[in-house]
C-alpha cells in the first residue's frame, strides 16, 4: 500500500474509532454488551481508540521511513481535536439526536 493511501486508510480508521463507541452499545464494539452505556465509559473507550490509532500511526511511519520524527504537545493537542470533530456525529446522534425515540429515564441514564 502506498504512503497515499496509508494516509487515508488511517484517516478512515480515525473516524470509524471516533463514532464507535457512540454508535455501539458493546465495549470497544466487540466485548459484551453493557445495559445502559454511560457517557463516561464511551469518553473512555474514545480515549482508547485515540491511543490505538496513535500506536498504528507511529508504526505505519516507522515502517514507511525507519524511523518516528518527534512531536511536541502541540501535535497530540492537535491530533486530540481532530478526533473530537471526527466524534461529533456519533455523539449528536447518542446524546442530541434521538429526540422522541427515548423516555426521559433512559436520556437520564446516557450521563
Amino acid at each position: 500500500m502506498s504512503a497515499h493511501w496509508g494516509g487515508w486508510a488511517l484517516i478512515l480508521a480515525a473516524g470509524l474509532v471516533a463514532n464507535g463507541p457512540f454508535l455501539s452499545p458493546r465495549l470497544m464494539w466487540v466485548g459484551p454488551r453493557v445495559g445502559a452505556k454511560t457517557l463516561r465509559l464511551s469518553v473512555l473507550e474514545w480515549a482508547v481508540g485515540y491511543a490505538l490509532i496513535a500506536l498504528v500511526a507511529i508504526a505505519l511511519e516507522y515502517q514507511r521511513y525507519g524511523a518516528v520524527h518527534r512531536q511536541g504537545w502541540r501535535f497530540y493537542a492537535a491530533t486530540v481535536i481532530l478526533l473530537m470533530i471526527f466524534a461529533f456525529p456519533g455523539f449528536a446522534w447518542r446524546c442530541v439526536g434521538r429526540g422522541d425515540k427515548e423516555s426521559p429515564d433512559e436520556r437520564s441514564a446516557l450521563s
